[in-house]
């Protein structure tokens, strides 16, 4: 017994066979590249669907004994526009799309920020669907005319697998228009934006079954026709899952282009700051929250590729830097800052740099301030009674163990790295195998499969001292805000 599953992320795609047992038995990977020109990020879903053909097509040729019991899909989170062939009318949105600045304005001046936070459980922001939507009926009325469903990105990959049209709960909770208490597309507000709630198939969880390999696919991937394919969900939500989010006290951070950290609990938080997103649990009667922050290993990546540093010489050296850097402040948010800030005009910035910094301080105050919104998250979470033990790292940010170590310092919090840092796909893995047994919890589908490789342990002088640096961080990014404003004016 095995499954696969598929993650199309942001930078990349991966096929992976997992076992019964959750272990990685193969893998195949291609590189990603994504549409973005100034607010705008888009990607071509025929693009996306060659690349997924691709990898499954070198997975299974690794294995061509191997007997798959179901197949999981993953995405970064985008938005597809279907019309009433169930055929997308242009590209995907994605993400990082925030050219829907007007509309998120007008949907500001319609409600009460207060009241549609306690609906939807996030404050609002262009990269949320609704205001896209608005953006599409202005700008594309040919296309918003065609459109008859809106699905998730990851919903499309299962499409063209199944010939299925459906979704999942996070993806709806992205919509600003899904309503948490009730679990379905809010009557009011979907009313007052004039955005029919027919557009949206009803919200599954992660682990059904969507639908099963139809034959067209079978002859274009070689998968056997009728095999199982699961719901599936948001790359960030199924690594949440696949990062032991289930565990009692346990916060999970993904660390990839940019950073998730949520953690599980059993009501809905009452956040007055509006800072928390609030998603519905896979778990029946649950919930996850925390947030999604900027750009991390993204911009950590650009870095990288725009001076052309040797990455193993440079973080073996960033080990030898001072905490504080020597006076340097990088704000990392190249694309936007996102939880805890929510200022999606901010870009970054470097502070303090003079003659004497090198690449390794640059680094290190890049690891640094990507670990202070991280610690400025978890003081929101404290303050709403979540109170994270301890913090599980995934993703392609947990191998590097420095930035771990400096993540234990400045949130003083252990911090835990996974023997499959690969989350998603471990999550994804899980939906299968709980959409497969249907009488196992997801506790029980999970079991043996998340272990721990190396624990990370705070300074808890060095935290005294990041505190500090934090209150310096958050008062430049205050401070800031207007000049950075100005700038993206051409003022």
């Amino acid at each position: 017994m095995s499954y696969l599953v598929i993650d199309f992320g942001t930078s990349s795609c991966r096929a992976s066979i997992v076992s019964f047992l959750g272990q990685v038995v193969s893998r195949s990977k291609e590189f990603v590249e994504v549409d973005v020109q100034g607010a705008s990020a888009e990607v071509d879903t025929d693009y996306v669907w060659s690349i997924v053909v691709r990898v499954i097509d070198q997975v299974i040729k690794k294995n061509p004994n191997e007997i798959i019991d179901a197949v999981g899909v993953s995405s970064m989170l985008g938005y597809v526009f279907l019309d009433s062939k169930n055929q997308p009318v242009r590209p995907a949105f994605i993400w990082m799309d925030n050219r829907a600045g007007v509309e998120a304005n007008e949907i500001r001046e319609l409600f009460n920020d207060d009241y549609l936070y306690s609906k939807t459980g996030r404050r609002i922001s262009p990269e949320l669907l609704a205001p896209k939507i608005l953006w599409l009926k202005k700008n594309e009325e040919v296309n918003y005319k065609k459109v008859r469903k809106i699905i998730g990105l990851k919903d499309e990959i299962v499409r063209r697998l199944t010939g299925m049209v459906g979704t999942d709960f996070a993806h709806l909770n992205y919509t600003y228009l899904y309503n948490i208490s009730s679990g379905e597309i809010d009557e009011e507000i979907s009313s007052v934006l004039n955005i029919n709630r027919d557009l949206f198939p009803p919200g599954r969880s992660a682990e059904e079954i969507a639908g099963y390999i139809s034959d067209e696919c079978s002859l274009r991937t070689g998968l056997t026709a009728g095999t199982a394919v699961i719901t599936g969900s948001s790359d960030g939500t199924t690594a949440m899952y696949g990062g032991g989010i289930l565990e009692q006290g346990k916060a999970v951070l993904v660390s990839g282009t940019t950073d998730v950290l949520m953690m599980k609990t059993e009501k809905i938080i009452d956040d007055k700051s509006s800072t928390l997103s609030i998603n519905n649990g896979m778990v029946p009667g649950s919930y996850v929250v925390g947030g999604a922050m900027g750009m991390s290993g993204g911009t950590l990546d650009r870095l990288f590729k725009l001076f052309n540093w040797n990455f193993k010489e440079i973080i073996e050296r960033v080990k030898d830097i001072r905490p504080g850097a020597d006076g340097l402040l990088f704000t990392p948010g190249l694309s936007g800052e996102r939880a805890p800030y929510w200022a999606e005009k901010f870009r970054g910035s470097i502070v303090g740099f003079d003659l004497n910094h090198e690449p390794e301080h640059i680094v290190r105050a890049l690891f640094e301030g990507i670990s202070f919104r991280i610690l400025g998250l978890i003081q929101v979470m404290n303050i709403n009674g979540l109170n994270p033990e301890s913090v599980n790292v995934v993703g392609g940010g947990a191998s590097i163990e420095v930035f771990n170590q400096i993540r234990s310092d400045v949130t003083g919090l252990p911090v835990i790295s996974l023997e499959d840092s690969e989350a998603t796909s471990l999550g994804t893995a899980i939906f299968c195998r709980k959409g497969i047994d249907r009488n196992i919890t997801f506790s029980e589908a999970s079991s043996g499969w998340i272990s721990h490789k190396k624990v990370y342990y705070p300074d808890p002088e060095l935290h005294e001292l990041y505190i500090g640096r934090l209150a310096i961080f958050e008062r430049y990014i205050k401070n800031t805000i207007e000049i950075q404003n100005s700038l993206k004016k051409g003022l």
